[in-house]
């Protein structure tokens, strides 16, 4: 049964249904995180896409151009590597916090999406965070995965880094093959 949040989704969306097999354990092993379970719902159910050929959801692995497994940590030691040579760039809300950001998604204008994962914090309980390179610039929404796409495609998100899409626009979900 698919999460009423997730069925809003697919349904503004078109999202058909998919049955990808995927090997969660391997994923966990090779982020040292479980994923979100909204995140899991979403693939298990719809797989791996892109809305309006436009915001990408990463697949967890190989069968996708850009996966959690390949791809997932790669911002994450970026931006360790950064920080620890100028603290002063760690943004607020990440400030004194043991996290681990893995990259989930991303726009085709380089806006990017991140769980923030923390130790002993639930994949559920997880903050999902837009940063664009540009300006180094951050926002952090206390909604799950699921849920920020939902809120986006509503156009109720509180964001300045996610362009609206035109009020009449209808999107697509386009699965990845």
């Amino acid at each position: 049964m698919v999460s009423e949040r997730l069925s809003e989704l697919a349904q503004l969306t078109g999202m058909q249904p998919a049955a990808p097999q995927t090997d969660w354990q391997s994923i966990q092993s090779a982020l040292g995180f479980a994923v979100p379970p909204d995140y899991t719902e979403l693939i298990d159910n719809f797989g791996a896409g892109m809305f309006n050929y436009y915001l990408y959801v990463f697949g967890p692995d190989e069968r996708t151009p850009v996966s959690l497994r390949n791809d997932g940590l790669y911002w994450d030691e970026e931006f360790k590597s950064k920080w620890a040579l100028h603290p002063e760039n760690v943004p607020p809300p990440l400030q004194g916090r043991d996290v681990t950001v893995i990259h989930w998604g991303e726009t085709e204008d380089a806006v990017h999406l991140f769980w923030i994962a923390e130790a002993g914090t639930l994949p559920a309980q997880w903050q999902v965070a837009a940063y664009t390179g540009e300006g180094r610039k951050w926002e952090f929404f206390e909604q799950s995965s699921v849920e920020v796409l939902l809120s986006y495609f509503r156009r109720d998100l509180a964001s300045s880094l996610l362009p609206l899409f035109d009020e009449g626009d209808q999107i697509a979900f386009t699965p990845f093959t």
